[in-house]
């Protein structure tokens, strides 16, 4: 970029993307987890929660692994596919998460026309 010194925009990028993969690698396995119980259980929070993880720290990484200023072709590659799969991740975890949302609803209508309530003794 042509408002920073050369050196100054390769230590710039050094930190950025180590402490964008840090925190990837941090974010990573309660992402999994969330995904995963949030599929399971069909709660609609941990569904949120796991959008949330995936989008935030994996796509400025992976954006900034595609636009990095010194690359090979390869990488270049890889980093298109692993924003494409990100994308499809995501547009698929938004759907999920909708169908979860009107299940839910739908379960908690029923409940509520036929009077059963949870809290009711046995």
């Amino acid at each position: 970029y042509w408002f920073l010194p050369s050196t100054t925009f390769t230590i710039l990028w050094q930190i950025f993307y180590c402490v964008g993969l840090g925190l990837w690698i941090i974010a990573e396995p309660p992402r999994l987890y969330l995904g995963y119980e949030g599929n399971l259980r069909e709660d609609s929070r941990h569904l949120v929660a796991f959008l949330v993880l995936t989008f935030l720290p994996q796509l400025p990484v992976t954006i900034g692994m595609f636009v990095q200023p010194q690359m090979y072709s390869a990488e270049r590659v890889m980093a298109g596919s692993m924003i494409s799969f990100l994308f499809v991740e995501f547009v698929t975890a938004i759907v999920v998460a909708r169908r979860v949302v009107a299940a839910n609803t739908q379960r908690w209508r029923i409940k509520m026309a036929y009077g059963r309530s949870s809290r009711t003794a046995t």
